[in-house]
């Protein structure tokens, strides 16, 4: 009881800033949060909960730096899980999963040699990404990775990143169905193949079923009704909770829903690269299917310049106090109810920026100019 008093006092401190705490700068730093709220349209208990909430990002108070505090610790673990009372949530198509409108890509943290991080900053992110942020889907891939030979090595990060009572927290999106030969991607949609690289991928997430299988891409040498049929088998077996898929045009996703209760399509779409994809939204709009656009900031590479590439971008983002990117994620919640976002990064900081799009209301004004991009 004392420790939620403790933390309801800190949590419901007025919009005006933090009083009467004896420190000018969290005074200074809590007005300038709340401002930041004020201008994101974020109200009540949910505006005052990220009050609080970003005040602790600046101490990097993760799980392990609290240990030598054990009552802040708890107080800490009270607020978070506040404050994550308050995201705002998405369905995963007519599912039971449902998860915060912002998932993490994690593709970045495996995928290039020279620009990857360590496994411990790797681990480190996504524990912090789930305990300080929210997170609470996360997509991978067993082909995440340099070659073929350390197949899987995204999934095993994320396996031992959620060790313990955070598995519990976090749907987990993996895909099959590509090959990397050398470092090359090369599809292959055989069913004998995919029965084994869903088998590689519970034996790498640690893990006795996966909640979200998705096929990575259609081989053109395999009848998609093949390599779908071989999902719903592995379905019925209990290893795959849910099946999506992958880089699926329109006319084959229809195609084989008659074949399997497809609950996701994961294509590339962003809000300066939609034009071919926008009929196959509306579809999955239609049908209460979700949507993960892949490469959602936009730019292929380039997303720390967006705001230069795109003005619009910049100019709304400095509008609202938040990054470019924030706004290219905004734009996508507000396309559709049925889209869900995965980022991805490798720094921290860019991910927790990531994760206020949520709280971003753009204007009419502002949606208009926005959709002129693409």
């Amino acid at each position: 009881m004392f420790i939620s008093i403790l933390a309801s006092v800190f949590i419901s401190v007025p919009e005006s800033g933090v009083e009467g705490s004896g420190v000018e700068e969290s005074k200074v730093q809590s007005r300038k949060l709340t401002a930041q709220s004020k201008s994101r349209r974020v109200k009540g208990p949910e505006a005052r909960g990220r009050v609080f909430y970003d005040l602790l990002q600046p101490l990097n108070l993760g799980r392990d730096n609290l240990n030598h505090f054990p009552l802040l610790f708890v107080v800490c673990e009270h607020t978070r899980t506040f404050v994550s009372s308050f995201l705002k949530k998405r369905q995963i198509g007519r599912t039971e999963l449902e998860v915060n409108e912002v998932g993490y890509g994690a593709m970045h943290l495996s995928i290039d040699r020279e620009k990857r991080p360590s496994d411990v900053e790797s681990i480190a992110l996504i524990q912090r990404a789930v305990d300080e942020l929210g997170v609470d889907f996360i997509d991978t891939a067993d082909a995440y990775c340099i070659n073929e030979e350390e197949k899987g090595h995204n999934e095993r990060l994320i396996a031992r990143a959620l060790q313990g009572e955070r598995r519990g927290r976090v749907v987990i999106a993996t895909k099959g169905g590509h090959k990397r030969p050398k470092g090359r991607w090369e599809r292959n949609g055989r069913p004998e193949y995919l029965r084994a690289a869903c088998e590689a991928s519970l034996k790498a997430l640690e893990a006795d079923h996966i909640d979200l299988y998705q096929f990575h891409a259609p081989d053109p040498n395999v009848p998609v009704e093949e390599s779908i049929g071989t999902l719903v088998d592995l379905q019925r077996e209990g290893k795959i909770r849910h099946i999506g898929i992958s880089n699926f045009s329109l006319a084959m996703l229809k195609h084989i829903m008659a074949d399997a209760e497809i609950v996701s399509v994961q294509n590339r779409y962003s809000v300066m690269d939609r034009r071919e994809q926008d009929e196959i939204v509306d579809f999955c709009e239609q049908q209460e299917i979700t949507y993960i656009p892949w490469n959602p900031v936009g730019g292929r590479g380039n997303a720390p310049e967006i705001g230069q590439m795109f003005g619009a971008l910049g100019e709304i983002g400095t509008a609202h106090g938040v990054a470019p990117h924030t706004i290219a994620l905004a734009w996508l919640l507000g396309r559709s109810p049925i889209m869900l976002p995965i980022p991805g990064t490798r720094k921290f900081d860019h991910l927790a920026e990531n994760m206020k799009a949520p709280d971003i209301e753009l204007t009419s004004d502002e949606i208009e100019r926005l959709n002129s991009i693409g």
